[in-house]
């Protein structure tokens, strides 16, 4: 029996007399490479249907280990033995083709024409498939036992790792898709390794959801306490907005589980994600105290009008201190706008009272009256604006129209700029606006006049109301005598 296994084992040879040496036993030819001590199967020279390629096998008194299998016609080997094989023949011959379990490279066309092929099996240690599939009109079932890189000529020679892709499964749809073009009753490429992953993916996306639900309550749950806070403004988005933008990095780092040794991986994966989720847990609290401690800072840098509302209803002294100061002030802020310069200790502005008066003191006869219409008044700029627009009309219609003044308010004369006058003059007496230099310089001989007898009036606006009438003489001289 030893004699006969010795035999089976021990090969007929060919020595070639290149780089290589071509070798063969009853059914496979070999590549060895005599340095290495490796060996590759390039071709078959027997027509069986089931061939075992060896793991191994000793020519002269050496043991070669078989790591690849490829193609090689010989067609141009004309002084080899090989090149008289028919190895389309032989090749269409086998149904059952076992591969070795030391097999490191599946080369370009190995399983080239073989048409009665049904079904293959990758040992595990294989690292590299290339084009190898061709004309196989049977095969049904590629299975895969470990995770190889592939290359395919529909690739442009790109290849395609499993062992280093997030999402094998989309690749390996994609390699079988290609490969149903050369084999069309393709009906599976399983690849085994992927059944574990797939299972362990499973769990670790089910964890990972599971966790990120948690996660997703517990910061619901403290936005819910935080809009409990005195100074959460509701009512303006930005805080909810900043609030929410707090949180956003508060998320579970989504794992990635490789497919080469699934299991270990997902037990080191599962292991960050749960170390991952206290981690996230912890800091969720930590912006949820950070933001309720600076709730009210946050709410007065992010909405300072609804801030000063707020502190306001919280503190009613300060609220009627804002009210009674705001009557100084309220030409320059608002009630809103003079509580958060209080609460800013800034400096404030000068009183109204005395920047208003000072730039509108010749609208008003008196002070007196200038201070009643600022007690009274709701927006005392624009009473002040509506008091200047009509002071304004009456020297624009002096000035626009030339017009000469004297007499002119008891003139008979039916004229547009006379009309005008009586208007606009009637006007500035109703809301007793005082007559100034600057009307009276509209007109150079009323200035004139002015200059020369002003002396004898009390005022401007006295001279003014009497040198346009008609009886301006007679008030001048009575107005003399009584100077004497």
């Amino acid at each position: 029996m030893k004699r006969v296994l010795f035999l089976t084992t021990t090969l007929l040879f060919s020595v070639f007399s290149f780089a290589y040496e071509y070798v063969n036993d009853k059914f496979c030819i070999y590549r060895i490479d005599v340095g290495e001590q490796t060996a590759e199967v390039v071709n078959f020279c027997n027509e069986a249907s089931s061939i075992t390629i060896p793991s191994s096998f000793v020519y002269k008194g050496d043991k070669y280990i078989v790591e690849k299998i490829s193609e090689k016609s010989f067609r141009d080997d004309y002084d080899m033995k090989y090149c008289y094989y028919d190895y389309d023949k032989i090749r269409s011959s086998i149904v059952e083709l076992i591969l070795p379990p030391t097999l490191k490279e599946i080369g370009f066309n190995a399983f080239e024409g073989m048409r009665r092929l049904k079904e293959i099996v990758i040992p595990s240690r294989v690292k590299m498939i290339k084009d190898c599939f061709g004309r196989n009109a049977r095969l049904e079932k590629i299975t895969l036992e470990g995770l190889p890189c592939i290359e395919l000529y529909s690739w442009n020679g790109s290849k395609i790792c499993l062992s280093e892709l997030f999402n094998p499964i989309k690749a390996v749809d994609s390699i079988e898709n290609v490969l149903t073009i050369r084999c069309p009753k393709l009906k599976k490429l399983e690849v085994l390794p992927l059944n574990e992953y797939i299972v362990y993916s499973k769990k670790l996306d089910l964890m990972e959801k599971s966790y990120s639900k948690q996660l997703k309550d517990t910061v619901s749950l403290y936005k819910i306490l935080l809009r409990q806070h005195p100074y959460y403004a509701e009512e303006d988005p930005s805080i909810q907005r900043y609030v929410d933008e707090s949180f956003n990095d508060v998320v579970i780092n989504k794992p990635i589980l490789m497919a080469d040794n699934a299991k270990e991986k997902y037990k080191i994966q599962s292991n960050a994600l749960s170390s991952d989720y206290n981690k996230k847990i912890s800091l969720c609290k930590q912006k949820y105290q950070a933001l309720n401690r600076d709730m009210e800072k946050i709410c007065k840098e992010k909405s300072p009008s609804q801030y000063v509302n707020l502190y306001c209803s919280y503190n009613p002294d300060f609220s009627a201190r804002v009210e009674e100061m705001l009557k100084d002030y309220k030409c320059e802020y608002t009630k809103q706008s003079l509580a958060l310069a209080l609460l800013n200790n800034q400096q404030l502005k000068r009183k109204c009272q005395d920047s208003l008066w000072e730039e509108y003191s010749y609208l008003f006869k008196t002070k007196d009256e200038f201070l009643t219409l600022y007690d009274e008044s709701s927006n005392i700029k624009a009473d002040l604006n509506h008091r200047q627009t009509i002071y304004n009309k009456l020297k624009n219609t002096i000035q626009s129209y030339s017009l000469s003044i004297r007499g002119a308010y008891d003139s008979t004369k039916d004229d547009w700029s006379i009309r005008a006058f009586r208007r606009d003059y009637d006007e500035m007496k109703k809301q007793s606006i005082p007559v100034s230099e600057e009307i009276i310089r509209q007109d150079p001989k009323a200035q004139k006049e002015y200059e020369k007898n002003g002396v004898f009036f009390s005022s401007l606006d006295e001279f003014f109301a009497a040198y346009v009438t008609k009886d301006y003489n007679k008030i001048l001289k009575e107005n003399k005598k009584s100077k004497k």
